[in-house]
């Protein structure tokens, strides 16, 4: 073909994308990973619906966040930082999905209603999976409606 670099001897030189971009815009651009059930430990969640955990790089660590369930979490690779984020979601179940309304602040309690409101079941492993029962929030408790 004419004009072609092959045919005038030279080879084509090809740059990556952040070479192109420059050294600030060089980190992995965010990328979303959808999880419908959350594996951690002997524990597997149930999701009603699929998630989206916010993945990037930032300088020599990974982070997953979730900005609905107050995660934050990192580590040193890709799967350590998944890893991080599963054990921080059975830990978000644990101590906050299953606590009174009337012990916790009003992020605590905003983050319970997100974590019922995802969560199908809880399967441990051997044996079956239990449905959530709905909890009262704190105005049903309190009787105000």
């Amino acid at each position: 073909m004419p004009g072609c670099l092959e045919e005038r001897g030279r080879k084509p030189r090809v740059r990556s994308a952040s070479a192109r971009l420059g050294k600030a815009t060089a980190k992995l651009l965010p990328r979303n990973a959808l999880l419908d059930t959350i594996a951690v430990s002997d524990l597997t969640f149930h999701l009603k619906r699929q998630i989206q955990v916010a993945v990037s790089r930032k300088e020599s660590s990974w982070v997953c966040e979730a900005k609905d369930f107050s995660i934050f979490a990192f580590g040193e690779s890709e799967e350590e930082a998944m890893r991080s984020f599963r054990e921080d979601f059975a830990t978000m179940w644990e101590v906050i999905g299953q606590s009174p309304d009337d012990s916790l602040t009003d992020g605590a309690i905003r983050v319970k209603r997100a974590l019922l409101s995802i969560v199908e079941s809880v399967e441990r492993r051997g044996r079956r999976a239990a449905e959530i029962p709905r909890r009262k929030t704190r105005a049903k408790s309190q009787g105000i409606r």
